[in-house]
């Protein structure tokens, strides 16, 4: 069944998300790029008050993870306990520092997921690449947040090859960009793990997370 991964800024926020019936919070500083990083302190906090909820961290925007103050920021993340960590694929040719950071790591709880960006270059023939680099699981996303979302930015054949691919390895798969109700029943039909989104579940713009909005992406993905 696909899952719901909602994206929230605080602890305010993942307080309310975690009221509706969704499988990921997803922990994001929302206005700094597309993965921002919200500070060790929120993710601590948020983990602390919210321990049995599954959580992801968005790691920042850096294109090379390889350096020692990414995988320092990393590690605390795992010695977190949390659940999910999302690293940016931002330019191919680091693939191998992201290979180089991922050998460096104890990645048994706390799984890693490459984020790929459908306005970024995308290219289908880079995931077998990624995979070998030893993530656990791979998501398309948007760069860009104030323009087109995913279903809008590649063809529907490529992403339903992109999740044949990523289930064939027997990795995690997840869709996301600026993602809005009528692409949930398109999307759901390719079977992905879970569906991503944080404009759809905010009142205006990407600023403010809604629950009524919450609630209505978590009936349409499981109905």
């Amino acid at each position: 069944m696909t899952g719901f991964l909602a994206s929230v800024k605080n602890l305010n926020e993942a307080k309310i998300a975690s009221m509706a019936t969704i499988d990921i919070l997803d922990v994001k500083n929302v206005s700094d790029g597309a993965l921002g990083f919200v500070g060790e302190n929120i993710i601590i906090n948020i983990r602390k008050k919210l321990p049995n909820h599954t959580i992801s961290v968005t790691m920042g925007n850096d294109e090379d993870p390889s350096s020692i103050k990414f995988k320092d920021k990393v590690q605390t993340m795992i010695n977190e306990k949390i659940d999910y960590i999302k690293i940016g694929l931002f330019n191919k040719k680091f693939i191998p520092q992201h290979k180089q950071l991922l050998k460096s790591l104890s990645l048994e709880k706390t799984k890693a997921v490459c984020v790929v960006f459908a306005d970024l270059g995308f290219d289908i023939n880079l995931i077998e690449d990624i995979i070998k680099c030893g993530y656990q699981g791979v998501m398309i996303d948007t760069h860009n947040k104030t323009d087109k979302s995913l279903i809008e930015i590649l063809p529907i054949d490529i992403i339903k090859r992109f999740v044949k691919i990523i289930k064939k390895s027997k990795r995690i798969c997840g869709l996301s960009g600026s993602l809005k109700l009528k692409h949930i029943s398109i999307l759901k039909d390719l079977s992905p793990d879970f569906l991503g989104f944080r404009g759809q579940i905010c009142m205006t713009g990407r600023d403010k997370i809604n629950i009524d909005l919450i609630n209505q992406v978590a009936y349409e993905i499981r109905n």
